[in-house]
């Protein structure tokens, strides 16, 4: 495996998610609300 610090010694672009259900997700610093199948939101 390459040690390259601009690739971090792997060429395939994977991104892991996990996911807790009833919790509101944080991404970079973005948070996504929770939303009903009818299309409302959770608080």
């Amino acid at each position: 495996m390459p040690s390259s610090p601009r690739s971090g010694g792997e060429d395939k672009k994977i991104v892991q998610y996990e996911i807790f259900p009833g919790r509101k997700a944080t991404i970079n610093g973005v948070t996504y609300p929770l939303m009903r199948s009818e299309g409302t939101y959770v608080d």
